[in-house]
């Protein structure tokens, strides 16, 4: 009777596995089609996204909760919202993957950026650049050489640059400018086609950051080498199962003010559409902007 019982058990299990992932394979696919039909350019590919996923949402939405094994109505219910924002978050890499439009809207979208940029960028300021770093040879300094010059493709001259600002740069692995220079780093690497170390970094960012903006830095990588679908390592490693402590942890996050959070992501997003200027800073500020690196500096996307 055990036995039959263990079995059982089995089964249940498995069908349950089976049509979470179909109904999460049918709510991509129906987010693809909202995207394109709302989508008029590259630009406001976020908001579509996002409006697309809380239309459809509405199809599954039930089948959300039905996974949830909570009886307390209103812990069940913030166990909810929590399974919503996790799962649009990893749509939102998922889909570079499952969703040809997205992808294609995201690499054209970089490189109308890159074009845009090259435009207003010319030896000139190479030359500022050059003076700058035989002046100061800092970490900041061969950090803003590194993306002049991998604004203008010269791709080596940039690796060496970023990797040069890495190794003097006196800080942790967590600190944001560290995790900038990495970034810079891994578009650079997969430029030139260096695919596996450009993912490693990636992969790392979402690790330390837990922003999924790196996650799909990471999956468009992936995609352009020829992988398939690979799930960061913080998703394999979590439990499927959202804990109470979670709920309270998500509580808590949300009761900070949104401006820092706003000032948290704004630094991944800035790097993930290679548009942000770099500006001379004070050693003041040089060093008020490091004594946070220890801090959550990118908060997971609500």
């Amino acid at each position: 009777m055990k036995k039959y019982y263990i079995i059982l058990c089995s089964i249940v299990v498995v069908v349950n596995l089976a049509n979470s992932q179909t109904y999460e394979t049918k709510f991509k696919t129906d987010i693809c089609a909202c995207i394109e039909e709302e989508v008029v350019n590259a630009i406001v590919l976020k908001t579509v996204l996002e409006k697309c996923f809380r239309q459809e949402l509405t199809t599954y939405a039930e089948l959300i909760d039905a996974e949830i094994d909570e009886d307390n109505i209103n812990l069940k219910y913030q166990k909810g919202q929590l399974a919503r924002r996790e799962l649009f978050k990893k749509f939102k890499y998922e889909m570079v993957y499952s969703c040809d439009f997205y992808f294609n809207t995201l690499v054209a979208r970089r490189q109308k950026t890159l074009e845009k940029n090259r435009l207003k960028t010319d030896s000139t300021s190479l030359e500022r650049l050059n003076q700058r770093v035989a002046m100061s040879p800092n970490s900041s300094s061969y950090f803003a050489r590194a993306k002049t010059q991998f604004t203008l493709r010269n791709l080596k001259a940039a690796e060496k640059d970023i990797r040069e600002s890495i190794r003097i740069h006196p800080s942790t692995d967590k600190d944001i400018y560290t995790i900038k220079e990495k970034l810079l780093l891994a578009v650079i690497l997969e430029e030139q086609k260096q695919f596996k170390e450009a993912i490693l970094i990636y992969n790392e960012a979402y690790e330390t950051t837990k922003d999924a903006d790196a996650a799909v830095l990471s999956a468009i990588a992936n995609r352009k080498s020829g992988g398939v679908n690979v799930v960061p390592i913080s998703q394999k490693n979590s439990t499927k199962s959202i804990k109470e402590k979670d709920v309270k942890r998500t509580q808590k996050k949300d009761s900070k003010s949104s401006p820092k959070k706003k000032a948290n992501r704004s630094e991944l997003r800035s790097l993930f559409n290679l548009v942000k200027k770099e500006k001379d800073t004070s050693k003041s500020k040089t060093r008020k902007r490091r004594s946070k690196g220890n801090k959550d500096i990118y908060q997971a996307i609500n």
